[in-house]
């Protein structure tokens, strides 16, 4: 669930931070996209690291001139304001909100509950997540975001790119250039609701659904649409070595501001990254190892941002950060299905 594996990375984060007790950054989402307004900035005070609880930092604002009250919920979806001064204010920066399990069907097209999507979006908006980015990662997901940013305005917003593992795409489309046209005219369509340029990067993991050429071509094809709208880069890298900062570094021309989501690079990596002023997430497959977490420890406050991922990047059982999730939540498994819990 969206809501489980926020709250989640946010307690594992925390509690590996005791170097750095009175830091006070935006860790939901700095300000690098269309809705930088409703992102606070959070306290790292000494009490609450203490308590393992964040507070939002004094004196919050909270408001954006472009898209006005954020308490507003599509499909008959009442708006919950049930943040209180000491409850943190989230937005999750990457949520795979499209995919089939949150409609109650599996990924064999096997339905498997009743549709409590509705649901979802309350629990989530009880306690403090804001606003959710939904990550597009082909173009047919892509469409697909932008049909749920429209049913729930003010609430979700959206990515327009194409995922490593889905660059095959622009050859399969039989006119690459015209496939990149189509993510663009996406974009300069519904640059109301369009925060970033992504998912893209390279994927080494899935170099059996594309391979490594195709994927760096149509990522550093991609990165124009960065430069030529000005959004931010919603950024994808996973065991790559060095290969995507390297990348990144001989495209500087073309790089606007950004964040390499999902991190779980070595420390080299994540200097290069933000030497290049680039942001950083992290989610739970960031939160695993002892040797990840002393990666994470070492992110500015100030670079920081949460997200879930989901339905990917929770953190399980084993992981090296499990035992300091204090957050439980009602869940039941999907084929004991109740309305109104989490689904594991």
């Amino acid at each position: 669930d969206v809501l489980a594996f926020l709250r989640s990375a946010a307690q594992s984060v925390r509690t590996y931070r005791p170097d750095r007790p009175s830091a006070s950054g935006a860790c939901a989402l700095a300000a690098i996209s269309g809705i930088r307004g409703p992102a606070p900035a959070l306290n790292f005070s000494p009490s609450a690291c203490g308590s393992r609880h964040i507070v939002p930092a004094p004196q919050t604002v909270y408001s954006h001139p472009s898209v006005g009250s954020v308490g507003r919920a599509g499909r008959g979806v009442t708006r919950l304001h049930a943040t209180t001064p000491t409850q943190p204010r989230f937005i999750d920066i990457a949520a795979n909100l499209t995919d089939c399990v949150f409609r109650g069907v599996s990924w064999k097209g096997k339905t498997m509950h009743e549709d409590d999507f509705e649901l979802m979006v309350q629990r989530f908006q009880t306690v403090g997540v804001e606003q959710v980015i939904v990550s597009g990662t082909s173009y047919d997901v892509c469409v697909r975001a932008l049909e749920l940013t429209r049913q729930y305005p003010g609430v979700f917003y959206t990515t327009i790119g194409v995922h490593p593992a889905h660059s095959l795409e622009f050859d399969e489309s039989g006119d690459p250039q015209g496939h990149l046209d189509k993510l663009r005219k996406l974009i300069t369509e519904n640059r109301d609701v369009v925060v970033a340029i992504g998912e893209i990067g390279i994927d080494y993991a899935e170099l059996e659904e594309c391979p490594k050429d195709v994927q760096v071509k149509y990522f550093e094809e991609q990165l124009v649409l960065a430069k030529e709208t000005g959004l931010p880069m919603f950024l994808h890298s996973r065991e790559v070595g060095l290969d995507f900062v390297e990348i990144l570094e001989r495209n500087r021309d073309k790089l606007t501001t950004g964040v390499v989501h999902s991190f779980t690079g070595t420390a080299e990596e994540l200097q290069r990254i933000l030497d290049l002023g680039l942001y950083v997430s992290v989610n739970g497959a960031s939160l695993r190892t002892a040797e990840q977490i002393e990666v994470v420890k070492t992110i500015p406050v100030e670079r920081l941002m949460i997200e879930t991922d989901s339905p990917w990047c929770d953190i399980r059982k084993g992981n090296f950060g499990f035992p300091d999730v204090q957050t439980k939540f009602p869940t039941s498994k999907k084929n004991k299905f109740r309305m109104g819990t989490c689904v594991e």
